[in-house]
Order: structure tokens, then C-alpha cells, then sequence
């Protein structure tokens, strides 16, 4: 019965009896505030209020990622509206999306959504959490749980959102195809230990 920490850690269950032990999403307020920067810019969003994938259209991204993940998406357009709607929250807001279209709503996101962690984790990918919910935090929510420290476990990541968990841990590895920012992290933890970096995968 171990913990699943999902959303970048802004939910943490135990699997076996699916019990909620940790919750802390994006307010409705916020999300709709999101959602109208991201519909002004049109960039493609995905959200997960009740737990469900929730999109504004059918599209190769979101055909991908609901075959990747095993889940069936539900459109709703717009998604500003639909929010408003059903007052719902979300644990996490994902703009998947061309990257050159990334690059001009990421710094209007960092700007104007001071209430949450807004993370270019890659460049397709732009991750919105309440902020102080990171892997990072996660991490201290698992080790708090077992009884341990966080210098007790081992972090394994290749993304930006990966950063605050690497850092949080322990023993952090980095994958042999990380992001450059990701593996100076590792190496500034414990520059002699450069085994810690992996082979692609």
C-alpha cells in the first residue's frame, strides 16, 4: 500500500484504499483567471477538476496523452466558462503546446498568476500548481508519512518540475537526457559524484 503523490505533489493517495491524504488545488477563481490567458493566447490546456481530463478540443496532443495516461477526455469549450459553470478547482492546470507559442504566454502566466508555481518544465510544456506545491513537497509530505527525512530517499527526474524534488532529496539522479538545468543541479549537490547521472532513456 504505498503512496502515489500526483499533480506535482499536489495530491497524495494510498493506492491500495485510494484514501486522500493530502489535497491542495488550484481555487476556482485562479483557474478561471488561467484559463482566460490561456484562451486570449489560444494555447492548448488541460485540466482535472473531480479528478477528470478535462480539454476544450480533440486534438494529436490530447489524443496522445489520454492513450499515454489510460484516460477518456471530456471537452468542454470554453473551458473559462465551464469552470464558472460547475465552480469547479483543479490540482494542476498543463498548457501542452508548440513551443513558440510557449514563449509568449510563459512570461505573462509568471506576471500576472502570483498565487501559483508556474513552471516551464519543458518546451512544450508549462505546469500551473497553488503555490508551495512542488515534488519538492511531496517528497517532505512521504518522508513524513514512512517516519523518515527527506536526506532518506532518492529522487529521480529530467524536467523542471523535477528541480524542487532533486533538490529536496537526499540522493538526486538525474537521467542521461535531462535538461541542462536539471543535471546542474546534480552536479552542484555533489560535484564528485558524477555517476549519478544515468543513460538515456
Amino acid at each position: 500500500n504505498c503512496l502515489l503523490a500526483s499533480y506535482n505533489g499536489a495530491e497524495l493517495i494510498e493506492i491500495q484504499s485510494k484514501k486522500v491524504l493530502y489535497r491542495e488545488p488550484i481555487d476556482t477563481k485562479t483557474c478561471i483567471e488561467c484559463y482566460k490567458i490561456i484562451e486570449e493566447y489560444g494555447v492548448n490546456g488541460q485540466c482535472y477538476p473531480n479528478n477528470k481530463y478535462v480539454v476544450a478540443k480533440q486534438t494529436p496532443r490530447t489524443d496522445f496523452y489520454a492513450k499515454t495516461m489510460g484516460v477518456e477526455a471530456e471537452y468542454h469549450s470554453p473551458i473559462s466558462e465551464y469552470l464558472a459553470q460547475t465552480q469547479s478547482d483543479s490540482s494542476k492546470i498543463l498548457i501542452n503546446d508548440d513551443s513558440e507559442k510557449l514563449d509568449k504566454i510563459y512570461p505573462v502566466l509568471k506576471s500576472k498568476i502570483t498565487s501559483c508555481e508556474v513552471i516551464r518544465s519543458n518546451p512544450e510544456h508549462i505546469d500551473i500548481n497553488k503555490k508551495g506545491i512542488t515534488k519538492g513537497n511531496a517528497c517532505k509530505l512521504i518522508a513524513n508519512y514512512y517516519g523518515v527525512t527527506t536526506d532518506d530517499l532518492i529522487g529521480v527526474g529530467d524536467a523542471s518540475n523535477d528541480i524542487a524534488m532533486l533538490k529536496a532529496v537526499g540522493f538526486p539522479i538525474a537521467m542521461g537526457n535531462a535538461f541542462e538545468n536539471v543535471k546542474s543541479i546534480i552536479l552542484n549537490h555533489n560535484p564528485k559524484d558524477t555517476n549519478v547521472i544515468l543513460g538515456d532513456t
